[in-house]
């Protein structure tokens, strides 16, 4: 591997990210997507934890502990197993593979194929864990570990309740958070993975505005699609290159049947997740063509907005059992089964945990909604997303969910937060602005008539529960012909698709099932037998 294989009082340290930095000292290592965040030291405490900026990882080796920190992103997560009388530390779970058994954590897989990640700090093998998100890890000789939260997610007592007000706010964080990107990324390949949507474009918006020297995006899809278009005029609008990546459904298929997707599958899973595979293929092209450049910087749109959902229970006083469920059936079902998920002891206790944290709170609803998708779902499976970049040779960052946009989100009153209408407008008016034109989101089609006889209409196929089938009958005609080809991931039959999806599961639920069972692409054996 690249980095270190350090031994130290008994203990082994893999490190094999070439991003890796190690201190005179020996003992304090700092992993960093961009560029080294400054003054931390040995023997450092949470408070210090709090002046690093960027995305970042820590490891500090000392006389009576290991003490591991990870950023609110999870950016760079550590797998970690008590063996022999001693700690192995690594951020290769693969590593692991060799020097200890390695078999199934059956209740997490269980867990797992309802949710496409692990729960806390467990990992799909037995005995080996894995970082939380924003969380100080002390490793003792003895084989103990004791967590600290590194951020207290609440919302501010007196919350900020004008628009005008809050946008100026927010403003000012994106200007702190990209601005300190530029100081460090110098005239470097910005790119951006440039969808239909709102959060992407904010991001190539606010680099043109600060002046930005070297900035590209990319969409991909299918031939003709319309996000491709909607995107193609945001990036003209912006005056910015783009590039196009067709997704061929023979092509993606063959793709994904090579040894290629294996290597993928193993340098991506961290023993948390299902890999992130949506921009697999994308950035094999680019990297193929060498449409980018190879120290480029990849910029997607994640952020700390559009975390909540069940948004009408913020607007009662819910029961715990009411917030429990909302959680159950927005997480825990992949498989269109969150009943029988939610009897798995485990994933019960998780929930209900999540629930009490915030417990008695003016905004409870919000709070643990959000909490639990930033800290769980976000972390694992949509921020993993990152070690695709890492695996083809690129940076990355995250500016949108640096510590400035998040401690301004939490300003921001319920009318503001609950939903992202206040989001789209305020990015709308700062496109507008900046081009010119109003702005085109991609939405699928819907039907034109009356708002009064869509209004009827929608009440009586809620009474009858028709929206639902007509929403999963959506749902399977966009698995079975997905505009970014994502019906080649998977080799289970379109009848067997529709069937399942009409049953109420959702397309990751065919590839977390493959995954699990190790047939998924070209993949071997990566995840314990279990069955």
């Amino acid at each position: 591997p690249y980095g270190r294989s350090d031994q130290m009082s008994g203990h082994r340290l893999i490190l094999t990210s070439p991003k890796w930095s190690t201190g005179e000292t020996e003992g304090l290592h700092v992993w960093h997507s961009v560029k080294l965040p400054a003054g931390l030291s040995p023997g450092f405490d949470t408070k210090d934890l709090g002046k690093l900026t960027g995305n970042w990882a820590v490891v500090d080796q000392r006389e009576d502990e290991i003490v591991i920190a990870t950023d609110l992103v999870r950016s760079h997560p550590l797998a970690y197993s008590y063996q022999d009388g001693s700690w192995i530390v690594t951020d290769d779970i693969e590593h692991l593979r060799e020097l200890m058994p390695f078999e199934p954590n059956k209740t997490q897989i269980d867990i797992f194929e309802n949710t496409v990640f692990t729960l806390g700090d467990e990992t799909l093998v037995n005995g080996v864990y894995s970082s939380p998100a924003a969380s100080l890890i002390r490793l003792k000789p003895d084989g103990s570990k004791f967590y600290e939260d590194l951020v207290d997610y609440r919302f501010s007592e007196t919350p900020i309740d004008a628009p005008d007000a809050f946008a100026r706010k927010f403003s000012y964080a994106l200007d702190t958070a990209f601005k300190r990107l530029l100081e460090i990324s110098g005239n470097r390949e910005l790119v951006i993975p440039l969808s239909g949507g709102l959060d992407s474009r904010l991001v190539a918006l606010w680099l043109k505005k600060l002046g930005a020297p070297n900035v590209t995006c990319f969409t991909y899809g299918k031939p003709g699609s319309a996000e491709s278009k909607i995107s193609k005029q945001v990036a003209d609008d912006l005056g910015l290159d783009w590039h196009y990546v067709e997704m061929d459904v023979d092509e993606v298929r063959r793709a994904w049947h090579s040894p290629e997707a294996d290597e993928f599958l193993r340098a991506t899973w961290k023993g948390t997740s299902l890999p992130h595979i949506q921009d697999w293929f994308a950035l094999r092209q680019l990297k193929a063509n060498a449409t980018i450049s190879a120290d480029s910087i990849f910029l997607p749109g994640h952020t700390i907005v559009g975390n909540m959902h069940d948004e009408e229970l913020a607007n009662i006083t819910p029961s715990d059992e009411q917030l429990e469920t909302a959680l159950l059936k927005h997480h825990a079902n992949a498989q269109g089964k969150w009943r029988q998920t939610a009897k798995i002891p485990a994933i019960r206790e998780t929930v209900e945990t999540a629930v009490r944290a915030f417990s008695g709170l003016d905004r409870h609803a919000q709070e643990t909604f959000e909490w639990f998708n930033i800290n769980e779902r976000q972390a694992k499976y949509i921020n993993n997303s990152m070690s695709s970049y890492e695996h083809f040779g690129y940076s990355w960052a995250l500016p949108m969910l640096e510590e400035d946009l998040v401690n301004v989100w939490l300003s921001g009153s319920p009318e503001l937060t609950l939903t992202r209408d206040w989001y789209g407008d305020f990015v709308a008016k700062e496109f507008a602005a900046a081009t010119g034109r109003s702005i085109k989101l991609f939405e699928p089609p819907s039907t034109k008539m009356p708002g009064f006889v869509k209004h009827l209409l929608l009440a009586g196929m809620r009474a009858t529960k028709v929206d639902i089938l007509l929403e999963r009958r959506r749902s399977a005609q966009t698995v079975l012909h997905h505009p970014m080809s994502f019906e080649a991931l998977t080799d289970v039959p379109p009848i067997e698709q529709r069937i399942k999806i009409m049953r109420g599961a959702n397309q990751l639920s065919f590839w977390v099932t493959a995954f699990l069972n190790n047939s998924w692409g070209g993949q071997g054996d990566i995840v314990p037998a279990h069955t």
